[in-house]
């Protein structure tokens, strides 16, 4: 019997700052799908978009999600979406998948063993590792669109409000890479790492010690572990650095778009910042 004759009512709600009960349901729902949601997600999703998070709810009560962000007029579609959802999205969007990203659970203290025992082969990495406040959020978004290849200042002046961030600077006085770490949706679960962004490996390296150290000293989350989306392929170094963490795979999944691909530099891409919202 269609839901019109039982006398059902479907409506899709959009998800608003003051929607305190659907962004419970909303980060619930992640959470159930082990999407492992950061605590400040739904803030920042707002910032980026305020349109961009849809409940639907059948006679009142809420039973999916859908997050879609809008970055810039007829900008690619473009999302992550697991295997077994391939071909259906094949089939419903004509989508087109590129390369997979892995979605890891490391362990801090681990890692900064093996980050401070491995070495550079001899090359010298003459940048430094900076608070953001000693260079400016203005700086970091800046880089943040030429790697990300769109706009999202909102987005990430709230993110790096409530991260564990660094940005690496050469000599010359220009941002050669960032990355934050903020704290998961259950704060005994540990962190969410991204983005990463960085021109080498040496320096996604060396942010991420310099956060895995500060998480260490003074971190909110009882459990010293990080998830981390590593774009395997389309970076070899964002698979090399996920090698060198030694983490535990949690999930696959595959980066497709719909119209052509995002005018991102996928290739200084370490670690996704979100699979939400790119």
């Amino acid at each position: 019997m269609a839901n019109e004759e039982r006398g059902d009512k479907f409506e899709i709600r959009t998800l608003t700052k003051t929607s305190t009960g659907l962004k419970k349901y909303f980060l619930d729902v992640l959470e159930k799908e082990k999407y492992f949601p950061a605590l400040d997600d739904i803030e920042c999703y707002l910032a980026c978009d305020p349109t961009s998070l849809l409940v639907g709810e059948l006679n009142g009560k809420p039973t999916a999600i859908i997050a879609s962000f809008k970055y810039e007029e007829h900008a690619q579609v473009s999302f992550y979406a697991v295997p077994e959802m391939l071909e259906n999205y094949k089939k419903m969007f004509m989508a087109v998948p590129h390369w997979p990203v892995e979605m890891h659970m490391v362990d801090i203290s681990n890692a900064l063993a093996l980050l401070n025992d491995s070495t550079n082969g001899g090359a010298s990495l003459v940048v430094d590792i900076k608070q953001v406040g000693e260079i400016g959020v203005k700086a970091a978004c800046n880089y943040n669109t030429k790697i990300f290849g769109y706009k999202r200042e909102k987005f990430l002046e709230r993110l790096l409000q409530v991260s564990h961030a660094r940005v690496a600077v050469n000599q010359q006085n220009e941002i050669v890479g960032y990355a934050a770490a903020r704290v998961l949706y259950k704060p005994d679960s540990g962190y969410k790492v991204g983005p990463v962004f960085g021109e080498s490996f040496e320096i996604a390296k060396s942010l991420l010690k310099e956060i895995f150290q500060e998480i260490m000293e003074c971190g909110r989350s009882s459990k010293k572990a990080v998830v981390i989306n590593f774009p395997v392929v389309v970076n070899p170094d964002a698979n090399k650095l996920a090698k060198r963490l030694c983490g535990k795979i949690l999930m696959k999944c595959m980066f497709v778009s719909c119209n052509g691909l995002p005018k991102s530099d996928f290739t200084k891409w370490f670690a996704v910042t979100t699979l939400e919202a790119g």
